[in-house]
């Protein structure tokens, strides 16, 4: 036989032989169901020419030697059962040693199922599979709802499910697993056992007595020799708990003490292998991805990642308060959504009103605990922080770019955005922009890797969609309670604010250069000039004051050179006055998409706008210029809702993995950070001392002696 006909030999794929060896002790409530679940694995067992053996070590309990006879006979003809019983209660180390032994001799694999378990359809198929997928596989468990390593990946509180309810929350989240996942044990109330490891490592440890440990003593054996053990991650078996074996609670505690110790003792190295597998990558993203889990309304839970909405008003929070009221509307039957922000913000947006949209003050251990299907904030990031937060809290995350200008601008870009945005795209799924020319911009500056989801939730241009309830027009006699800051309008409204691509001041220069300057009023910074009427600082603003002041207007200029929207625009039109603003491709967008969109005068240069501004325009009739409905708020969640479900189809757990190892990569970055310069150097001059007055070092003393520790 040749090398290639060796590596294809039928064997290595797949056991042919099979034993199930099922101990049981006492108990007599758990044998129908356990009996039901084997007959329904009836084209399984067939498949592997298996047998199964029941080994009763209760012999002086009657009514479970006839339970065992009369359910017997429910197994199919094809299943070739049996039950023998032990003359005395032997154990249950000693029991599945019998079993073993007989496996041993007939050249089958061993699976030791308690009777506390119960199968599903598939597997016993899965794990026979997944044992020679790997020549070092050794040991393979399924999946389960309540058997501690082997704990499907879904929240706790899906722990006390029933069957059907256990197997259908774990069916909606193995999809997205990998087929498997290696794990330094794995656990004995279901476990597969090939059929080289009895030949070549023997049985259980009698030594760990009536039980505990055992199982894990057997694995770690054969680990020293390089074998391993996986879960079958498509497979599951329910699993009752603790009901197969009856001791007290104190004689159980005494019992698990004792034969930790004399496990730990034989390999050290099991607690350190368990605790790297549960603060594994691997690990938090398989916990990660049971967000995908619907809730009991068949709803995914969604997060929208709002920590940065301060109590003050500008573009971002009114972007993430139209969203997400629109989103909400539109899409509460299919989403349950939930707000990270604080109690104050919530209510100085108004967001507390939405009934259906839950307000979340911290996210501490909410990843582990209860992880949506996705998390998507608003803007951009601006902080490592704002990018390793995000990333445990969903299998789907999201940022929404708003802009380029803080890494354009390089005096503003003191956070090296050019470096955090890269590792957003490689730290998220779904990439958002306010407007095409956003998108745009970010693609000129950015590759977006193929497997990153990209969607366009281009703001309203709908103007109905700005006007509050109450305005005050001038000269329109709508009611409103709103404050008046000025006794009269006729004056040019400036927007802006302190950032030099405002271009507010050098607009405002050009203005005191005139003979006779209009009016002028500046919302967004204070300025004490001669020619301005009246100066107001962005921030807290009431919502009342701002609007009066663009209702009371008689037209907006906007002299921003960068916008990747542009929302003064819009509150302009909706109180019909001119708006006189840069040529820029977000205007333009605007332009293109609004009603009354002529009264839109666009420029090149600030001295044409200035001169434009100084001839008082005025607003021109006409209404129906556009044949299509504006885009509106509703066109913008939508545009939301349907890259999230397009994220959530596409989703790949392995992208997931990476996505978190150079999220954790970053989180490592940002604790070296913190680190004060004053701890590393006391750390260093503690090692240094400590070499010096070690006696194995007083030869070698004099190669510090021209060493200067406050050097360091």
């Amino acid at each position: 036989m040749n090398f290639d006909d060796f590596i294809e030999r039928p064997d290595m794929k797949h056991a042919k032989k099979i034993l199930v060896i099922v101990p049981i002790y006492k108990n007599v409530d758990l044998i129908p169901g356990l009996f039901r679940s084997i007959a329904a694995a009836e084209d399984e067992l067939a498949t592997f020419d298996t047998k199964v053996l029941f080994i009763n070590d209760s012999p002086d309990d009657l009514n479970v030697a006839a339970a065992l006879a009369s359910h017997l006979s429910y197994l199919p003809n094809s299943c070739d059962a049996a039950v023998i019983a032990n003359e005395a209660n032997l154990g249950f180390i000693t029991s599945c040693n019998k079993g073993l032994e007989l496996a041993l001799a007939e050249g089958r694999d061993a699976i030791l199922l308690n009777s506390d378990a119960l199968l599903t359809p598939g597997a016993i198929l899965e794990m026979a599979e997944l044992a020679y997928e790997d020549p070092l596989i050794g040991f393979v468990s399924p999946r389960s709802n309540n058997a501690t390593i082997c704990n499907s990946p879904y929240p706790d509180r899906y722990r006390e499910l029933g069957v059907d309810a256990a197997i259908e929350a774990h069916r909606y989240i193995e999809q997205f697993l990998p087929r498997m996942t290696y794990v330094p044990t794995a656990v004995g109330f279901c476990l597969y056992i090939r059929h080289l490891m009895l030949l070549e490592f023997g049985m259980l440890d009698v030594s760990y007595g009536r039980g505990y440990n055992e199982e894990n003593d057997f694995i770690m054996r054969c680990n020293q020799r390089g074998y391993r053990a996986v879960l079958a991650n498509h497979a599951f078996v329910y699993h009752l708990g603790e009901a197969s074996f009856l001791l007290t609670q104190e004689g159980r505690d005494n019992i698990e003490e004792e034969n930790r110790n004399i496990f730990i003792k034989r390999y050290p190295e099991y607690t350190r292998s368990v605790e790297r597998y549960f603060n594994s990558v691997e690990f938090k993203a398989q916990s990660v991805v049971s967000g995908l889990i619907p809730d009991e309304d068949g709803r995914l839970r969604i997060l929208f990642e709002c920590s940065n909405l301060g109590r003050l008003h500008n573009g971002t929070s009114e972007f993430a308060k139209k969203v997400i009221k629109t989103f909400v509307d539109q899409f509460a039957d299919r989403y349950a959504c939930f707000i990270h922000c604080s109690q104050e913000a919530l209510k100085f947006h108004g967001l507390d009103s939405i009934n259906v949209l839950s307000q979340i003050d911290q996210l501490d251990g909410l990843a582990q605990a209860s992880p949506f299907a996705a998390a998507i904030c608003l803007s951009q990031p601006f902080s490592k922080q704002d990018l390793t937060s995000i990333a445990r809290l969903a299998p789907v995350t999201a940022f929404v770019m708003l802009d380029t200008i803080a890494m354009d601008c390089q005096y503003i870009d003191t956070f090296d955005l050019k470096r955090l945005w890269d590792w957003m795209l490689q730290t998220t799924a779904l990439i958002g922009y306010n407007s095409r020319f956003s998108r745009d911009q970010f693609r000129r500056r950015f590759d977006v890797p193929e497997d990153v989801v990209e969607f366009v939730a281009f703001h309203s241009v709908d103007t109905r969609d700005y006007l509050p309830q109450k305005v005050r027009l001038k000269g329109h006699g709508v009611a409103s309670s709103m404050a008046t800051p000025l006794r009269t309008g006729d004056y040019v409204l400036i927007v802006g604010n302190h950032y030099s691509h405002k271009h507010v001041r050098d607009t405002l220069s050009l203005f005191n250069q005139m003979e006779n300057p209009p009016p002028i009023v500046v919302l967004g910074l204070h300025i004490e000039d001669s020619i301005i009427r009246a100066s107001y600082q962005s921030g807290e603003l009431s919502d009342d004051l701002v609007e009066s002041l663009y209702a009371n207007a008689d037209s907006l200029l906007f002299p921003s050179h960068y916008e990747g929207f542009g929302f003064p625009i819009m509150h302009a039109l909706k109180y019909r006055k001119p708006v006189i603003a840069r040529d820029l491709p977000g205007a333009m967008e605007i332009k293109a998409g609004a009603v009354s969109s002529v009264n839109i005068h666009l420029f090149a240069t600030t001295p044409e706008m200035v001169a434009f501004a100084s001839t008082r325009p005025s607003w021109i009739e006409a209404d129906n210029d556009k044949s299509d409905p504006p885009h509106d708020w509703d066109a913008c969640a939508v545009a939301l809702e349907e890259g999230l479900s397009k994220a959530i189809v596409t989703f790949q757990f392995t992208k997931l993995r990476t996505r978190l190892s150079i999220a954790e990569l970053i989180g490592d970055e940002i604790l070296r950070d913190a680190v004060p310069a004053k701890l590393l150097r006391a750390s260093l001059v503690v090692k240094l001392r400590a070499v010096w007055r070690h006696p194995f070092n007083k030869q070698k003393r004099r190669l510090f002696r021209n060493t200067s520790i406050h050097g360091i």
